[in-house]
């Protein structure tokens, strides 16, 4: 959906205000995908603050 890398999801996912559901004891990531829109719009407002 995003069009990235693993590398990438799997640095995203380091961040805690991700939202995430978590399955099989944290073994299985869901990202809620009109979650997930809103975290990227927040953060490519705010991208000086990822780099």
């Amino acid at each position: 959906m995003l069009g990235i890398s693993p590398d990438n999801v799997k640095e995203l996912l380091l961040d805690p205000e991700l939202p995430r559901m978590k399955f099989d004891h944290g073994k299985r990531v869901r990202l809620p995908q009109n979650e997930l829109l809103e975290y990227v719009k927040k953060r490519s407002r705010n991208w000086f603050d990822y780099c």
